[in-house]
């Protein structure tokens, strides 16, 4: 007799296999898919956390911002590489340094402290263009503000802020990749700085109904001594981010960072620094939709 349990059960087996449309050691090509006038909006939360002992002594600063940012979509080549415009449209910040607290809105047209000036000049318009392959690459990077085409790989580490770097080929879930980038540290009385070898790795965790989660961690290859690695201490973000890969739009990024280096300073000292990170879409808009037309 065909009874409710087993009706339910049916249901749960329809619901597996309808929820998991691609079969097992599939390829899947992972790829933003960007649209001439197309604004892509995210609501961005952090919050840093230091704690620092020199001796005796302990300063635990922090820095909390809840931030609206987007990026423009200028224009798309042939090869699906397009030119972004990116954008702080709101930026609200709190933050505590030397036992004083500062905080910003952006929607409050009073004057903002000092130490906000930069920021509150940026508010609303584009701060950053840049030219991106299909797959995220860094291919060209200027600063709007002072209007200077930067160094690629230290791009790189801007543009993560913005899009994750994609695989080139198609990838089953299961799958990793990395991508090996440069950074660089101060040298101790030298206008010169140290390279730094860095490595970001890639793992396809899972793709149900279009929606691609990828796992990212972050190391640093090159051998540094205190002094150097307190310098990177806010450079080994780890977490996830999730790709819709039929809109080819990344739908949330979660980040975070727990990371310590003694000693490096004269006597006995340590920093801790602590990380988190949320990214959702927030909205996009097609040009159409922009020019009051439906979309």
């Amino acid at each position: 007799m065909f009874d409710h349990r087993q009706q339910f059960t049916l249901s749960l087996v329809f619901l597996v296999i309808s929820s998991t449309a691609f079969a097992e050691g599939e390829l899947i090509p992972l790829r933003y898919k960007f649209k001439e006038g197309q604004v892509v909006r995210y609501q961005v939360s952090m919050r840093d956390d230091y704690n620092v002992q020199f001796g005796g002594e302990t300063y635990t600063p922090y820095n909390d911002q809840q931030t609206v940012k987007s990026y423009r979509v200028v224009s798309v080549n042939e090869d699906g590489s397009a030119v972004l415009e990116l954008t702080f449209e709101s930026v609200v910040i709190k933050m505590m340094e030397n036992e004083s607290t500062y905080e910003f809105d952006s929607h409050k047209k009073e004057n903002p402290d000092p130490k906000f000036a930069a920021m509150s000049h940026m508010i609303g318009k584009p701060h950053v263009q840049m030219t991106v392959s299909a797959t995220g690459e860094v291919l060209k990077f200027t600063n709007l503000i002072n209007n200077v085409e930067q160094d690629v790989d230290e791009a790189r580490q801007a543009a993560m802020d913005v899009l994750l770097r994609l695989p080139e080929d198609p990838i089953a879930v299961g799958s990793s990749w990395r991508e090996d980038f440069q950074g660089s540290v101060a040298i101790e009385n030298s206008s010169l700085k140290k390279p730094v070898k860095m490595q970001r790795r890639y793992y396809f965790k899972s793709y149900i109904n279009d929606l691609a989660t990828i796992e990212l961690k972050t190391t640093i290859i090159t051998k540094l001594s205190p002094a150097e690695e307190i310098q990177l201490i806010r450079r080994q973000p780890q977490g996830a981010i999730v790709l819709n890969t039929a809109q080819g739009l990344q739908i949330s990024k979660t980040f975070t960072q727990d990371n310590t280096v003694q000693n490096f300073q004269q006597g006995a000292c340590v920093a801790n620094f602590k990380q988190t990170q949320t990214e959702t879409l927030k909205e996009q808009q097609t040009a159409n939709a922009l020019n009051g037309s439906t979309k």
